[in-house]
Order: structure tokens, then sequence, then C-alpha cells
């Protein structure tokens, strides 16, 4: 049977890995922001605190700014503006 101690040991790993994952995923998910025209500070807060998951459903339901070239409006192969350099 497990005592006190142990339970307490596995608890204390399942917190830490869970924080490691948080501050890990964070800095791309406050990047995906920065590309949508938001502050990079901002959203590596609310990753760190709220989770990578929510934050980054957030992240993803922003639109790109119009003048992003990697943005998927703007990525069309046969898109006349690529063509004629606008």
């Amino acid at each position: 049977m497990l005592d006190l101690q142990q339970i307490a040991n596995t608890y204390a790993v399942w917190v830490a890995v869970l924080i490691v994952v948080h501050v890990i995923c964070a800095p791309f998910i406050a990047t995906a922001a920065r590309r949508k025209n938001r502050s990079f500070g901002s959203f590596l807060v609310l990753a760190i605190l709220l989770g990578p998951l929510i934050t980054g459903l957030e992240v993803a339901k922003l639109p790109f700014d119009d003048n992003d070239e990697q943005a998927p409006q703007n990525k069309n192969p046969l898109s006349i503006r690529k063509f004629l350099g606008l």
C-alpha cells in the first residue's frame, strides 16, 4: 500500500511536469499571437496562467493580418497578385 509520502511525491512530480509543459508551450503560442499583431507578452502570461490549450484556441480564432504573406489567404499559388508583383 502506498504511504502518504509516496502519494505526495507522485503528486509533486505531476504538478512539476504540468508547469514545465505550460512554460515550454507558452512561447510558441505567444509567437503565433505576435504574427497576428497581438502582444507577445500578454499572450505569454495568459498561456502560462490559463494553460496552452485554452490560450492556443483563442489565438487560433484571431484573424490574420491582411499584409502577412504567410497568412493562408495569401498563400494561394495561383494568385494573380504573385504574378503581378503586388
